[in-house]
């Protein structure tokens, strides 16, 4: 899962609206490779990225 240090690419000290949305975006591109159901995910795939390192897929 992104903590807000892994969203601060810049090193700023704050999360950027850029930097917000392209974590977002990764975690959607995330759920579509997942196969989610309904953009839902399970409590076994949530576990699964959570425990993924935090790279772009």
């Amino acid at each position: 899962m992104m903590t807000p240090e892994m969203m601060d690419t810049n090193r700023a000290g704050l999360v950027s609206r850029e930097e917000f949305l392209a974590a977002a975006k990764m975690f959607d591109m995330a759920v579509v490779h997942m196969k989610a159901k309904d953009g839902q995910l399970t409590s076994v795939q949530l576990r699964e990225f959570r425990s993924a390192p935090a790279t772009p897929r």
